[in-house]
């Protein structure tokens, strides 16, 4: 999840209240790394679950969500669908 990328797509909403998971510039130490980002991306669904999907990359290849339709697909969230199906 890039707090970065959530941000730019919310409009810096949440940048005061959650400068956890919303910052202007890209920030290294907001990193929790592995199975925690999934829980650390809770919180911005919450908040704004499109522009979550969005600021997280997705599968094995990690294709930003942001990319849904670089990928061919409509929606944000029929691309994370997609990602986790054809990955089982």
């Amino acid at each position: 999840f890039e707090a970065h990328i959530f941000s730019r797509l919310t409009s810096r909403a949440y940048d005061n209240s959650h400068p956890s998971i919303s910052s202007r510039h890209w920030n290294r130490s907001l990193y929790v790394g592995g199975i925690s980002e999934y829980v650390r991306l809770n919180k911005p669904i919450e908040l704004n679950s499109n522009a979550a999907i969005r600021s997280a990359s997705w599968g094995r290849f990690q294709i930003m969500g942001f990319n849904f339709k670089l990928a061919g697909h409509v929606t944000a969230e029929s691309f994370v669908k997609a990602v986790f199906e054809s990955e089982k």
